[in-house]
């Protein structure tokens, strides 16, 4: 499975731009090599964190799993491939996120990618979706069984 975090985000979280996106690279590394169920096959996750005066214009929209059709070259793939998609936005409280720190940040987002898990398990489509593995991976990032974690 393919996760991939996609930020929205206004210009005072630049400072964590850099740390978020090595993180995302990190979080697809590991996700990539794994099938957590063979259910999802690539999940995109928006991270919005945006100044409260524009809270109007990013607002979390509906979780969302729905197939795609495939393109490819013939005899790439079979004529009716799909991709099965997974899309959820997460939005933080931006003072929470300001007064954090880079690892700090890092920590809630993979904290909010676990409090994912009820979540992806509302679509019956989805309920295969291997929740222990996910969390175990997730957890790895975040320095496994370390006081960060409940």
């Amino acid at each position: 499975m393919r996760l991939h975090l996609v930020q929205n985000t206004t210009v005072e979280f630049d400072r964590f731009a850099t740390e978020w996106n090595n993180l995302a690279i990190k979080i697809d590394e590991i996700t990539t090599s794994r099938d957590y169920g063979n259910v999802i096959d690539v999940m995109y996750i928006g991270i919005i964190c945006v100044n409260p005066a524009f809270d109007f214009l990013f607002k979390t929209r509906k979780p969302r799993y729905f197939k795609k059709p495939l393109r490819s070259t013939p005899g790439d793939l079979p004529l009716n491939a799909e991709s099965r998609l997974f899309e959820v936005e997460i939005k933080f409280d931006f003072h929470a996120m300001m007064r954090a720190d880079t690892s700090s940040s890092e920590v809630m987002i993979l904290r909010s990618l676990i409090d994912l898990i009820p979540v992806i398990h509302t679509f019956n489509a989805l309920k295969a979706f291997d929740a222990v593995q996910f969390e175990s991976d997730i957890k790895l990032l975040g320095g496994g069984e370390s006081p960060v974690w409940p």
